[in-house]
């Protein structure tokens, strides 16, 4: 059976991302000594929202990351690489299901 696009694409993305010591996910920088992280949201364009957003993030804690999740975000802490890996396959993921998917993201560091 032929591999679906997404599958493709998450196997590209887990074949690259990074993995992270747990002082590295406390203590990341961007070149300098601060914390870097993102928050995040998915909105996908569908009343099937929620099994979208729930496979999109599914994992994201054993990356060795921060995650905090409330009812309409994630939070991402960690080195600025392994962040922003995380924040592309989440989206990925989301979109690979089809659905028309906007996913804006506020990125901090200090």
């Amino acid at each position: 059976m032929a591999q679906s696009a997404e599958s493709r694409n998450i196997g590209r993305l887990d074949a690259l991302a990074p993995t992270v010591s747990a002082s590295e996910a406390t203590t990341p920088s961007c070149g300098g000594t601060g914390f870097f992280g993102a928050r995040f949201s998915l909105y996908p364009m569908t009343n099937r929202f929620l099994p979208v957003i729930l496979h999109a993030i599914e994992g994201l804690r054993e990356r060795g990351l921060v995650v905090e999740t409330d009812d309409v975000s994630t939070f991402l802490g960690g080195h600025p690489e392994h962040v922003f890996g995380a924040l592309h396959r989440a989206f990925v993921r989301a979109a690979g299901s089809g659905e028309h998917v906007v996913m804006p993201v506020l990125l901090s560091y200090g």
